[in-house]
This record gives C-alpha cells, structure tokens and sequence, in this order.
C-alpha cells in the first residue's frame, strides 16, 4: 500500500534539476543517426525533438493521445515515425484521464494524463488504444534500441515488467523513466529496480523524478 513520499519527490525534482543537470542529463547519450530511440508516452514532443536535433537518430515515438499526438506529429521529421497509441503488457482499449485544471493544480500540468484517476484529479475520460510491447517489438524487428524513455504516468510498472520478464530488457542499451506514485508504487519499484539490476546499472537518479539504467 505503500507511496514514495510526495515531499520527497518535490525535493527530489529540485534537486534533480540543481545538481544533475535536468536538461544535459535526459539528453545527454553515445547515439548516432543508426540509432533507435523509443519514445513511449511522447506527450507534445518535445522530448523527442530535442534527442531528433542532437543525434538525428530513428525514434519511434508513442503517444494514444490526439491532442498530444498531433503536436508530436507537427514535430517529427523523417526520421521520426509517431504512432497514435500506447504500448502495454497486452493489446486493449482502456480509459485515460486527461486534465482540464489550470496548470499547477496538485503541482500538475493542466494537461496531465494517466491511466490511474488518483494523479488527475480534474480530467475528462477518454478511450484510447494500447498495443502489446512485445508484439509491436517483433512486428518492427527490432534487434537493439539504443535508448527507451518511458513517462507513462503509473503504466510503467506492468510495462517494464513485461519487457523483463519475456527477455526484452536484453536489447535495451539504455533506459530512462520516470516512475509515478500510484498505489502499492514503492513496493513495486523496488522489485523493479532489483529486477533490472540484474541487467542494468543506475547511471544516474533522482527516484521518482528520473531514473537511467544502463545495460551491463
């Protein structure tokens, strides 16, 4: 039952963003224009956009969203190929819930989604398409990604423990994610975290903020 504590969090983003280095930090990584980049839960773009100015890698970029999926489309060149849904531990539709508070409610965005209503407090449901990680892995024969960033508001824990528990972790080189307090969340980052040790290395952290795990 228990939450990462939502004080520890807010010092933890600050500190995040003092001492490491928010921007060099979440951009900052060995790709090339051969590299493949996942971006699941791409939101506006602008993620992706920046690591696109960079490295002018192949990113391939999630986001079930219209509205945020329409922005990410006006930002993607060539190189980026960005898909109206999300990725999961199965194929399905399923509810998410999309702010409508004024930004900074309960220290959001305004435009805040997720599949858990607890972190959208004010929002308007709305059906979106989520497509089984491991299928969409086969169907694009992907053999190495250099780099995954996954910000998917509470979807992560069932997500990344799908990609590790069937072997896919393997051909991740890096990743970045942003872990969320949902419930029974420390307990399951905590048996994340022990599960990608046994692949992976923290790199660099700031828990629950950002966190970059490194492939062994």
């Amino acid at each position: 039952m228990a939450k990462y504590p939502q004080q520890i969090i807010d010092i933890n983003r600050k500190e995040f963003r003092r001492i490491v280095g928010y921007d060099k930090k979440r951009f900052d990584y060995p790709l090339t224009e051969n590299s493949i980049v996942l971006d699941v839960g791409a939101y506006d773009g602008e993620w992706f956009q920046k690591i696109m100015a960079a490295y002018n890698p192949w990113i391939f970029a999630f986001e079930p969203v219209p509205q945020f999926y329409s922005k990410c489309i006006q930002k993607a060149n060539s190189k980026v190929k960005v898909f109206n849904y999300g990725l999961g531990e199965k194929d399905e539709s399923t509810t998410i819930y999309v702010g409508n508070a004024p930004d900074g409610t309960n220290g959001t965005h305004g435009d805040s989604t997720s599949l858990f209503i607890d972190l959208v407090p004010q929002n308007e449901p709305l059906i979106i398409q989520i497509k089984d990680v491991e299928k969409q892995i086969k169907t694009f024969g992907f053999k190495n990604i250099s780099l995954a960033k996954i910000n998917i508001e509470g979807a992560e824990f069932a997500l990344l423990n799908k990609i590790i528990d069937n072997g896919m972790i393997n051909i991740i080189d890096e990743l970045q994610v942003q872990f969320h307090t949902i419930e029974n969340s420390l307990e399951m980052w905590f048996d994340l975290r022990n599960k990608l040790a046994r692949t992976h290395n923290v790199t660099w952290e700031s828990q629950f903020v950002f966190e970059n795990f490194k492939r062994i």
